[in-house]
């Protein structure tokens, strides 16, 4: 039997549960300026009813009829909104702010961008799988079999024990080291193989130095430290790529994206059906996404599921989308993903005269855009974030709650020192490449 046979027979043996546990949500399921907004009198209470079902009626037809009502609706909220009781002058305002932008929505594209169907266009000589291994990265992935397969089966001291434990956890739900899961790590590393020669020479350089004892030893501390932080950027990078093949792969966030992509399937067959029942030619569809995902070109979610307007002939300007899912992936000690979704939520209501962007690339490898519709409390989407378990801080928690969202936070099974000693595993065998 060969060595890779060998390697997935034991995965399929060892395999297990990725997810340690799934925590209650942070923050909050309705915002609390709507919430404010629903109570201040009866009227308002009925209006936002009203505009709930003028907005889905948005999504299927663009009737003037249609138009007039929604914004006769957000007319009503706009003019509470300044009076609302309980609220911040901060919160105020945003919430002001928010029905403005949803008045902003019912133009058809941002100013800034061009046609749909330029913006979406495929490349030429894209492909689907584009992390194909070749020279470098493919020289690395065989050293790191080696390696991984070696220490999986060394558990010779204590310490070889948890290396071994480690390697087992993350090919358990990755799959063996030769499989597609690991070539982005992999591609990583050869991309940044001199920069990973140079941090490590001068890492070494630095650690020889301060063990000498010789010349100032300050300077020599300092240049270690500043060698170690290095060291650590390029280790942290490579673990979140560890973190994202991880938490894609396991069986419980499958299970969750795809209950999410139910939900989703379930609101398009809504849409497409109203859409038919008043002759509109407008159609939707569910999206998932995942890697390389920005709005207005700044780095957001590790992977979301979207119901996004479908290109029709004659369209002009961006298609919309609408967010149901997003998730976060974060191996790391001081976790913060509350501070990320923080600082996107913003970015993702665009600002009061343009909508937000989203762009991401598809299977195909082309570059894909849409405008981003802003979310109702009764469409908000679920967040998730992933984190290694272990020792860590939550960072912005208590600010996260204060706040206008929720976020649900599930603990991995594999432990960051796990990841930590994988990553060291992957670092060495690039170095081990390069000689």
């Amino acid at each position: 039997m060969s060595d890779e046979l060998v390697d997935a027979a034991k995965v399929a043996l060892r395999s297990g549960s990725g997810f340690e546990r799934l925590e209650d949500g942070v923050g909050r399921s309705v915002p609390r300026t709507w919430a404010a907004l629903f109570s201040h009198s009866d009227e308002t209470f009925a209006s936002y009813e009203r505009f709930l079902v003028t907005s889905e009626r948005l999504g299927v037809s663009a009737d003037p009829a249609v138009v007039k009502a929604y914004l006769r609706e957000l007319d009503v909220l706009e003019a509470a909104a300044p009076t609302v009781k309980g609220l911040s002058g901060a919160q105020r305002q945003e919430l002001i702010d928010e029905l403005q932008r949803f008045r902003r929505g019912t133009a058809s594209t941002p100013a800034s961008t061009s046609s749909a169907t330029a913006v979406t266009k495929p490349k030429a000589g894209t492909v689907a799988y584009s992390a194909a291994r070749s020279g470098t990265a493919a020289r690395i992935s065989r050293v790191a079999s080696d390696r991984l397969r070696a220490a999986a089966a060394d558990r010779s001291t204590a310490a070889a024990t948890r290396a071994a434990d480690a390697v087992d956890m993350m090919t358990s739900v990755i799959g063996p080291s030769h499989t597609e899961g690991w070539d982005a790590a992999f591609n990583s590393l050869a991309e940044n193989l001199q920069r990973i020669k140079e941090v490590e020479e001068r890492y070494v350089a630095a650690k020889a130095a301060v063990a000498s004892g010789h010349g100032p030893i300050a300077a020599a501390q300092e240049e270690l430290t500043k060698a170690l932080e290095q060291r650590q950027g390029l280790h942290s990078k490579l673990k979140g790529f560890l973190g994202e093949a991880y938490t894609s792969r396991c069986q419980e966030f499958l299970d969750l994206r795809e209950a999410f992509e139910d939900l989703a399937r379930h609101r398009v067959e809504a849409l497409n059906a109203r859409a038919r029942a008043v002759r509109s030619d407008v159609q939707w569809e569910v999206v998932p996404i995942r890697g390389d995902i920005k709005i207005d070109d700044l780095e957001s979610w590790d992977e979301a599921v979207l119901i996004v307007e479908k290109l029709r002939p004659g369209m002009t300007g961006l298609p919309r989308a609408q967010v149901v899912m997003t998730a976060q992936y974060k191996v790391e000690k001081r976790v913060s993903a509350l501070n990320q979704i923080t600082r996107d939520r913003p970015r993702e209501l665009g600002d009061v005269t343009q909508a937000a962007r989203l762009s991401f690339t598809d299977t195909s490898g082309a570059r894909r855009a849409y405008q981003l519709l802003p979310s109702t409390p009764a469409t908000q989407p679920k967040r998730f974030f992933f984190n290694a378990s272990g020792e860590e801080r939550l960072l912005g928690r208590r600010r996260f709650q204060a706040g206008e969202i929720e976020a649900q936070q599930a603990k991995l099974k594999a432990s960051i020192d796990q990841f930590n000693a994988v990553a060291d595993e992957l670092l060495a065998s690039a170095l081990a490449a390069a000689q």
